[in-house]
């Protein structure tokens, strides 16, 4: 009896988590058919993951309206670079193709490119660099959704990283029931951005601490909640000429014992600021709450911040949106994946020009959800342990029975 109420609890449990998202925004309404851009302003984009994928476009009948992501920036491949592969491994059991490849010369790389079988699987890569081969730095984490109009092979770009200088880079490609990924060949292109439009991040809080002794400045930057920032900009008060090096950093974090590989932070770079320039850093999408600058002011006086600006790329959901329907936005949710709509194969059909509308304010959900809206999403670790309980307490009510009839015979 004992075993059948595990066993219900385990899956009552494990039916437990649904696509429950922690917050919506009603959209303005719009006066014509047609396809929207929908602005996501900094306030939404900092309660959703890195990659964006937990966000949802929701109409009146609560039905998910198909949508595709755009940024306001235009990125022109030119010359390409090959990579030496050095190995090639298929980890069944850890459900993965690893590759590593060669930098020799510790070039600039903002960006690698694959080209690779099963265009119709969906892929997560995870990036790592080395310069040793022994301590590996986590850079970034791509998803990639299935291409069905490639029949053979695909070309896989990963160009949403900052510049890195590692000697090796390590690729983790994970699929769909662990199969196997072929990777014909590894490369770097030459590339440059243009059309950039970025968007203001907050107002943070700036606080500045002089130390004479040590001929430092301290400046602290506050912006009280985790945003997404792709540039810094600062300003200072003073007029005179000046060129100083900067470090910027992020307060230390408490690593998790289990974790091997140590992270890399873009905020870990020296820098210099001057007075015949306009001072800024460039990031990548880099989450970032606080953060401090340590001024080397030599025999100088201390410089005098007068401002810290942080601001992020605009993006948008493009979608088909009809005039006087109410439609709003549900997002914040770590363990959703990214939604997969026909849309995706049909981005170059779409108008080039396209009207915008806005979200209103915020609000939060909260725990309740209609039961159409419910959908049974277990963790592939919640599933694989609830799994290996329910074998154990099988196997030990068989043995039990076996014990049983023995007794009888």
């Amino acid at each position: 009896m004992k075993v059948i109420y595990t066993l219900t609890f385990l899956l009552f449990f494990s039916s437990g988590f649904a696509q429950i998202f922690d917050y919506e925004s009603v959209l303005k309404t719009v006066d014509s058919n047609g396809y929207y851009k929908i602005f996501l302003p900094p306030q939404i984009t900092s309660k959703l993951n890195a990659d964006f994928t937990d966000i949802r476009i929701i109409n009146a009948q609560e039905k998910e309206v198909p949508f595709i992501k755009i940024v306001d920036k235009k990125i022109e491949t030119q010359k390409y670079h090959h990579f030496k592969i050095l190995e090639k491994k298929y980890r069944a059991v850890k459900g993965y193709t690893k590759i590593a490849i060669h930098n020799p010369r510790k070039e600039d790389i903002t960006n690698i490119c694959l080209i690779v079988n099963n265009p119709q699987l969906q892929k997560t890569i995870k990036l790592a660099g080395s310069n040793d081969k022994k301590h590996w730095f986590e850079i970034h984490d791509f998803s990639f959704q299935p291409n069905l109009a490639e029949v053979e092979n695909i070309e896989l770009r990963l160009i949403d990283f900052p510049i890195t200088t590692y000697e090796y880079y390590e690729l983790k490609i994970y699929a769909p029931e662990n199969i196997e990924i072929e990777v014909i060949k590894a490369f770097y292109y030459d590339i440059s951005i243009k059309n950039i439009k970025y968007t203001t991040v907050g107002k943070p809080k700036v606080q500045q601490n002089d130390s004479l002794e040590q001929k430092v400045s301290i400046i602290e930057v506050d912006f009280e909640e985790p945003q997404y920032i792709d540039q810094l900009t600062f300003e200072f008060a003073d007029s005179t000429y000046f060129l100083r090096k900067v470090e910027i950093y992020e307060p230390k974090k408490r690593r998790e014992k289990k974790v091997r590989m140590e992270f890399f932070n873009q905020l870990s770079s020296d820098f210099f600021i001057s007075s015949n320039r306009i001072n800024k850093l460039q990031l990548a999408n880099h989450k970032v709450e606080k953060l401090f600058l340590r001024i080397y002011n030599q025999n100088d006086n201390p410089l005098k911040i007068k401002s810290v600006r942080g601001y992020q790329l605009k993006h948008y959901l493009c979608a088909s949106l009809d005039s006087g329907q109410q439609y709003k936005l549900q997002f914040g949710n770590l363990s959703i994946g990214a939604p997969m709509y026909d849309l995706r194969f049909f981005r170059d059909s779409l108008p080039n020009t396209m009207l915008e509308t806005l979200p209103k304010e915020i609000r939060k959900i909260g725990a309740k959800v209609s039961e159409e809206e419910k959908i049974i999403i277990v963790p592939p670790a919640v599933m694989w342990g609830v799994a290996i309980v329910v074998i154990f307490l099988l196997a030990a009510m068989a043995f039990r029975i076996y014990r049983m009839d023995k007794k009888n015979v």
